[in-house]
């Protein structure tokens, strides 16, 4: 990664085909915020089983400066999941939670006969004057489907830009996971911001979290 380009690599976590990929990114020059991801193959009760299951990975951060905040907001969301069982819906869920300047705890759960043997999840933490981590925004089944986030006055003018990941999400395993977060709009000033929840070609999401 440099200051004017950088590389994007996909890999492929099983036998099923990509058609298409959608990528957004965003660069930033502020001390006051770091990114960073976790990845696992050695996920315990989410690999075997069945049920509700659920595992907690502590994540550690690191500051671009020695001057890290005081206080701090995060969010974490889905980078990579391989899912082993080929006939079992794609369900996963995730939580943030105990959020410090140095640490975190995030937990992953699994449901019903879903099975997880690799994990790559992305996280984003901030002071909270720079970044505003919204309430899990959340939809069922359907196609196009929009959900309504409150924005806190501070946050509702000026340059801002939106970030959004999946949280979890329940697919079926017998279609083709066609799913994104999209056409995100709020207007100068609006107090509410708005997502859209998209699937095309037949593919069912009965619950997705972002």
């Amino acid at each position: 990664m440099g200051v004017q380009e950088f590389t994007v690599r996909i890999t492929a976590l099983s036998t099923r085909q990509l058609y298409s990929v959608f990528i957004n990114w965003l660069a930033f020059d502020d001390s006051r915020v770091t990114v960073g991801y976790i990845f696992s193959e050695q996920l315990g009760a989410l690999s075997q089983g069945s049920g509700e299951r659920t595992i907690s990975l502590k994540l550690g951060f690191k500051w671009p400066t020695a001057d890290k905040p005081q206080s701090v907001v995060g969010n974490a969301y889905l980078l990579g999941v391989r899912f082993p069982a080929p006939n079992a819906n794609m369900r996963i869920k995730t939580n943030l939670r105990d959020v410090t300047p140095d640490s975190a705890i995030l937990d992953v759960t699994a449901w019903a006969d879903t099975l997880i043997n690799y994990l790559r999840i992305g996280y984003i933490v901030g002071d909270p004057s720079v970044l505003w981590v919204s309430p899990q925004a959340g939809s069922g089944t359907g196609d196009n489907v929009a959900s309504a986030v409150d924005i806190p006055p501070a946050f509702r003018t000026g340059a801002r830009s939106a970030i959004w990941g999946f949280t979890g999400y329940d697919c079926d395993a017998n279609i083709n996971m066609r799913v994104q977060v999209a056409d995100y709009s709020q207007p100068e000033g609006a107090a509410q911001g708005v997502a859209r929840l998209i699937t095309w070609a037949g593919s069912k999401v009965y619950w997705a979290g972002w």
